[in-house]
This record gives C-alpha cells, sequence and structure tokens, in this order.
C-alpha cells in the first residue's frame, strides 16, 4: 500500500508541475465561460440550457477524457524508453501498484478540473432549476416484439424464409428490433390513446413528448394529456418537442387506471410518436445543484475507465502506437451506435456491408458499458443523474476496471522487464 501512495504523490506532483495540466484546465475555465458569450440558443431560457451545457460542459469533458487518456497512454512506454521505470521498480513497488497509483493521480486531476467547470457552468445555467425523474411507458420488450415477428413472418411470407435462410438470424433480429424500436402509434383527431407507467406514482407532474412528421402539417398540434386526475393540454412545439404540466385543478373525473397516462387529440389532424422513445412522464428530483454533483462522480467514473485502458495499452505498445490506438478507440466508442443505427439494412446489403456492420456491432457491444453513462445529456434535459445510475458508474468504472486493467498492466510490465534483463 504504501508503494501506491508513493507512486500517487509522484505522479501527482509530475501532473501539477507539467504544463499540460495547467493548459488543460485554463482552456476548460476559460471556455465554460466563454461560451455563455458565443451560444445564442433558440431565444427561450430552456433552449439556451441545453445548448449551453451540451457545448461547454460536454466539450470539456470529452477534452479531459481525450487528453488524459492519451497521457496514461504514452505515460508507462514514455518511462520505459527514457530508463525511468526501471529505476521506479529497483524500488520495493508491486508493478501492479505502478499502474493503479498513476490511474488514480491523473483521474484525480481530471476530476478537479472537471467539477471546477461543471461549477461554472452551474452558476451560468443551473440555479434555479429543478432536476426530473423520467419514466418510460411500460411496453413489451423489444427482444419478444422482434421474436413474435420473426415467427410471424417465418410462418406467413415464404419470400421472408428464402432470404433470411441466406444471413445468420442475429443480423436479421437486429432489424426487426430497430424496427420495433422505431414502429409508430398514430392518434386520429377525437380519439385516446392510453399508456401505462406503473413506476411513476402519484408525483407525476408533466409529461414530455416528441412528435414526428410535423413537417406540411396545416394546424398546430392539439391535445389533452390526463394522468390521475390531473389534466394538461398540449401547446406550443420547440424542435418538434414539448413539456406539458399537469394541473390537478384542471383535472376531474378522470377514468384513467391508477397508472394510465391518456392524451386525446382534439387537433383535425393525426398525431404520430414512437412512445418507445418520445412519451416521458416527469415528476420533481429536487434541485439541480445536487444534480450536478452526481454528474462530476459519473464523469469521473467514465474518466477512470478510459485512463486505466490507455494505462493498460501504454504498458503494451510503444508511445505512438499507444496513442493512436487510445484515440482510435475513443473514435469508435463515440461513432459505432450512431453508424450501427444509420447502417444499411443487413437483408439489403452487400457481403462486404455485412461484414463491415458485424465489426460495428462488435464495436459498439464492447463500448456498451463506457457508453452507457451520459451525465451530460441529462444535465442537457433536466432529467436527474439518478444515484442506481452513480453506483452502477462506481462498481463498474471505479472498481471494476481500474483493478483489471491495472493487474493487466503490471503482468506486462513484469514480463518486459524480465524480458530485458
Amino acid at each position: 500500500m504504501r508503494g501506491f501512495w508513493a507512486i500517487f504523490r509522484l505522479e501527482a506532483l509530475a501532473l501539477a508541475r507539467s504544463k499540460t495540466l495547467a493548459m488543460l484546465f485554463t482552456a476548460s475555465a476559460a471556455w465554460t465561460v466563454a461560451a455563455k458569450y458565443l451560444i445564442t440558443g433558440d431565444g427561450t431560457a430552456e433552449g439556451f440550457r441545453a445548448l449551453y451545457l451540451r457545448y461547454s460542459l460536454g466539450i470539456v469533458f470529452s477534452a479531459v477524457l481525450v487528453c488524459l487518456a492519451a497521457a496514461a497512454a504514452g505515460s508507462i512506454s514514455r518511462d520505459r524508453r527514457m530508463k525511468i521505470l526501471q529505476l521506479t521498480l529497483v524500488r520495493p513497488v508491486r508493478h501492479f501498484s505502478v499502474a493503479l497509483g498513476r490511474i488514480a493521480a491523473m483521474t484525480l486531476s481530471g476530476a478537479a478540473v472537471l467539477a471546477v467547470c461543471a461549477a461554472i457552468a452551474f452558476c451560468i445555467a443551473g440555479r434555479g432549476v429543478q432536476c426530473m425523474h423520467k419514466y418510460e411507458p411500460a411496453l413489451e420488450d423489444p427482444v419478444e416484439a422482434a421474436g413474435k415477428l420473426y415467427s410471424q413472418y417465418m410462418a406467413d411470407y415464404p419470400d421472408f424464409r428464402e432470404r433470411a435462410s441466406k444471413l445468420p438470424k442475429r443480423d436479421i433480429m437486429r432489424y426487426l428490433i430497430q424496427h420495433v424500436m422505431n414502429e409508430y402509434e398514430t392518434i386520429p383527431p377525437g380519439q385516446t390513446h392510453t399508456w401505462r407507467f406503473p413506476g411513476a406514482g402519484d408525483g407525476a407532474s408533466a409529461v414530455r413528448i416528441r412528435l414526428t412528421e410535423m413537417f406540411g402539417r396545416l394546424d398546430a398540434p392539439s391535445g389533452v394529456f390526463a394522468y390521475r386526475g390531473r389534466k394538461g393540454g398540449l401547446g406550443a412545439l420547440t424542435g418538434g418537442v414539448a413539456t406539458v404540466s399537469l394541473d390537478a385543478a384542471a383535472g376531474s373525473g378522470t377514468e384513467n387506471g391508477p397508472s394510465e397516462l391518456s392524451f386525446e387529440n382534439t387537433g383535425r389532424t393525426g398525431l404520430s410518436l414512437h412512445p418507445r422513445t418520445d412519451l416521458l412522464l416527469l415528476s420533481p428530483a429536487g434541485p439541480q445543484a445536487w444534480n450536478f454533483v452526481r454528474a462530476v462522480i459519473v464523469m469521473a467514473c467514465v474518466l477512470v475507465a478510459f485512463v486505466s485502458l490507455g494505462m493498460l495499452l501504454g504498458a503494451c505498445l510503444s508511445r505512438s502506437v499507444a496513442v493512436f490506438c487510445v484515440l482510435s478507440l475513443l473514435f469508435v466508442m463515440a461513432v459505432s451506435p450512431s453508424v450501427t443505427e444509420s447502417y444499411p439494412d443487413p437483408l439489403e446489403g452487400s457481403k462486404v456491408d455485412r461484414m463491415s456492420l458485424a465489426l460495428t456491432d462488435f464495436a459498439a457491444s464492447m463500448s456498451a458499458p463506457l457508453n452507457a453513462f451520459d451525465p451530460v445529456s441529462r444535465l442537457e434535459e433536466t432529467f436527474c443523474v439518478e444515484w442506481s445510475d452513480v453506483g452502477k458508474a462506481a462498481a463498474l468504472n471505479m472498481l471494476l476496471l481500474p483493478f483489471a486493467f491495472s493487474f493487466l498492466a503490471g503482468f506486462v510490465m513484469s514480463r518486459k522487464s524480465t524480458v530485458s534483463l
């Protein structure tokens, strides 16, 4: 344990004395302040807040992630080339402690930068704002729904059976799952649709809805939401999105079930939405200040995972190759989910397309644990960063991955030092 603290202290002092960390801190804080005057928004306070947090704190988080992951990737390989690592390992210090101590020092340095920038962002766009718990409608599991579609198509459509026999079932299921997720629900004029929200309870006070197919409409959408005796009218939309407050005084005699949200379309044209992604029930979760604190903790957890990955690559590869690999991995992890969604249909693509899709799916699945936590988007939309998300991020990214990658990095360093001797 003394070896870990010694490495941690030495790395922290080296980072404090380096110009890189000072420049990163100064540039991040300056950009967080300057973004207030460079971003105009859409004329509303909500629009400015969302754009400001996305392009101030979001850019700072990405910059800190890239800089420290690249620094970790070059740390051990640089010291090995300069013979500094050999001098460090002469002392009674384990290879595991060398990697873990450096990971801890770099993570705390990056977390300090993120905490300061988050405090600045809160003072500019977070004061007086309430964050909200979000609840999604209880719908059939997409995998189960896709399985039913697969069985139905195989039984009813001979052409589908013939084409499906030439492709792996997982490719067909991926397409059907995407089809289920993108399935529209259309509400004709004068009709009422209902959705169940079993986890919302009595505290729900607003509905957030995103409407599709808004182009070419001759009149504004209108309708009434009702939930547990409270009602709210659908008004103006900003970018196709509206947040409707539910007023207890306006609701009377609703016939909905205890966990049902209903919407009556009072307009002259039908409304279309994806209920799996476009409909949320909201309840107050407290001031935004604590939400920023939880978001910084989650960002620090994501940061430690990428720094640990960079440290492992630095132990295995040369400095230039390790830095290139970690930057490439960051890029692939960032774009793979969107590429997977927009890639050609595997039933229509060529063999090269299907091979590329398989590689992209593999990259997306491998990076899914690291991409699962996106605290900046939660702050943009005033959604609550739940303590359960903080616990999951801490368990995976702050406890499991750093120790696993440090152990592997220490093993590689011990093998390389033995070979060099």
